[in-house]
């Protein structure tokens, strides 16, 4: 069903999204090392046409001896960037961590998520405009897709055994983690880095002279993906991490996002004097949270 002509909240854009499909997973490249289990997995995602189906590539790392029971997917930005030193302490502090690949097919890449012709769009490389309008509808975006991922992947966490998870999204992941965490309740909590919405409104100084011009397109474009329309559904704790010399660090609008959460636990956590990442005492406090 398109969502063209129809008036989108997040409710109605995934109210018919199934979840219910057999994961089919696939466990390759098992290592142990310094107490701690690392392995590439494969698992089916959504149906797209005539039965294809989203093959997901995560990989997923457990510890052998002080498992806490509690898991994190981690949504990554789009790029080159290892999480290598980040999943490690996770790891070591007892968590079992879920590294999702959403960016889809990449030439320097040898495994990664793979999406039929019918969504190729889903891969970073292929997404066109998708990534910054909704002309077709919300639902015919890279972001859906993403999103999509992501909810599977959590799924992914049960055939673990592991039933409390949490949420880490860093920059495209953390607006990714934002859709994620407002349609599925047994989140625990959401950490999101520098990522908090308003991409529709990127370059305008919410006090600026200059505002955006609003068509139909754009009205889709913030309902269907923007983080600041899914705020309110939020019903986990939220911890927003960000850095004041960061390219992405845009107080008001975040302020505005994070408002927007009601009786819930929201906290932030600003960095000074590091661009492009936080300094270890902020993802320290993720583990207290």
């Amino acid at each position: 069903m398109s969502l063209v002509n129809e008036i989108l909240t997040p409710i109605s854009l995934w109210r018919d999204f199934d979840c219910s499909l057999p994961l089919k997973e696939v466990k390759t490249n098992r290592i142990s090392y310094d107490g701690i289990e690392y392995c590439d997995v494969f698992f089916s995602g959504r149906e797209v046409g005539a039965g294809n189906r989203v093959r997901i590539f995560a990989n997923f790392v457990k510890p052998e001896n002080n498992f806490n029971g509690c898991g994190i997917l981690l949504i990554p930005d789009l790029g080159d960037v290892s999480y290598v030193e980040l999943i490690n302490h996770y790891a070591k502090l007892g968590y079992a961590v879920l590294l999702v690949d959403y960016e889809g097919e990449k030439t320097n890449k040898k495994d990664y998520t793979v999406y039929p012709q019918e969504i190729a769009y889903a891969n970073f490389s292929q997404s066109g405009s998708t990534y910054y309008s909704a002309e077709n509808g919300a639902d015919k975006t890279c972001w859906y897709e993403w999103v999509a991922v992501c909810k599977y992947a959590l799924k992914y966490f049960e055939v673990e055994g592991i039933k409390k998870v949490g949420v880490f999204g860093i920059k495209n992941g953390s607006e990714i983690g934002w859709q994620v965490c407002a349609n599925d309740e047994n989140v625990s909590c959401f950490i999101g880095a520098f990522g908090a919405g308003w991409l529709a409104y990127k370059g305008l100084n919410k006090y600026g002279d200059k505002d955006l011009a609003l068509n139909n397109e754009r009205y889709r474009f913030i309902a269907g993906v923007e983080a600041q329309s899914y705020a309110q559904y939020i019903k986990c704790p939220v911890l927003f991490l960000t850095a004041t010399n960061s390219k992405e660090y845009d107080v008001d609008r975040e302020m505005d996002t994070l408002c927007r959460i009601t009786g819930r636990n929201v906290y932030l956590c600003v960095s000074t004097g590091y661009r492009e990442k936080l300094c270890k005492n902020s993802y320290l406090t993720t583990a207290a949270f």
